[in-house]
């Protein structure tokens, strides 16, 4: 499975579209909200118990087997996140945020061909969706189409311009097509909007590292171990530059660091 699309999928949130299909019971509503509310906290397994329970007493209510592939898909059991997004599907097959999940969990597959099915349904209902652009422009990235793929990443940021993933992945695709500098102000651009976004700090350092101005990619690269320590990733990037550099004190420093975290890992 690419562990890289999937730490960069994590950029959706639970936005029910407007027409989806709900339910007129007042304690299946009642019910979804405490679902939603145990969502929205991070309990997953008590969330996809309280949607069982809406379930019961409403089995076609659309929103909440989509939350329930919501849930699925946070806890990592994808086989029963399609399940529960396919029957979200059924009931209503114009739900455009379920339509993006289905398309989730094909990229998550790396079956790219029917994610890319997936988020043109969506856009068939809601052209303007900027989280089915993103995730088309990501599946355009594996097939290394770059223009196409920053055609998509356009048309996320044209919908929703504060998209910080979209931002992300405009640098990406000009670093790909050597828009070095253009990168850059895409980075920087997501850095406006987060500053704290690791990602986007972690790319721009090694940004740098290839256009040799080595005193910003060490400077980006200290600015994430200040937002996270313990970061094994950005010590191994630093301490690669620094004996780079010939400082192999320093960057012995990093590498024992590294060794450090990853022996934390597997105790």
């Amino acid at each position: 499975m690419n562990t890289k699309i999937i730490v960069a999928m994590i950029f959706l949130l639970l936005v029910l579209s407007s027409g989806c299909i709900g339910s007129s019971s007042k304690p299946a509503k009642k019910l979804y909200a405490t679902a939603m509310h145990y969502y929205n906290d991070g309990e997953y397994e008590l969330s996809l118990a309280a949607c069982d329970r809406v379930l019961d007493s409403d089995p076609e209510y659309a929103d909440a087997w989509y939350l329930k592939s919501m849930c699925y898909y946070y806890i990592g059991d994808y086989d029963e996140g399609i399940d529960s997004v396919d029957k979200a599907l059924e009931i209503d097959s114009q739900h455009t945020n379920a339509w993006v999940m289905k398309g989730t969990y094909c990229a998550a597959y790396e079956d790219y061909d029917v994610t890319l099915e997936a988020v043109d349904k969506a856009l068939e209902f809601d052209p303007d969706n900027a989280n089915a652009w993103l995730l088309k422009g990501m599946c355009y990235y594996y097939f290394d189409d770059y223009n196409e793929s920053l055609n998509s990443i356009n048309n996320a940021l044209e919908s929703n311009p504060e998209k910080v993933t979209a931002w992300i992945w405009k640098g990406k695709l000009h670093e790909s097509l050597g828009w070095y500098e253009k990168a850059l102000n895409a980075y920087d651009k997501a850095l406006e909007l987060n500053p704290n976004d690791i990602e986007a700090w972690m790319l721009k350092g090694i940004t740098y590292d290839s256009l040799e101005q080595y005193d910003n990619a060490l400077n980006a690269y200290d600015r994430i171990l200040e937002i996270n320590p313990d970061s094994s990733e950005t010590w191994q990037l630093k301490g690669n530059l620094l004996h780079k550099l010939g400082r192999t004190e320093e960057a012995d420093v990093c590498y024992a660091k590294v060794n450090e975290l990853l022996d934390w890992d597997e105790s």
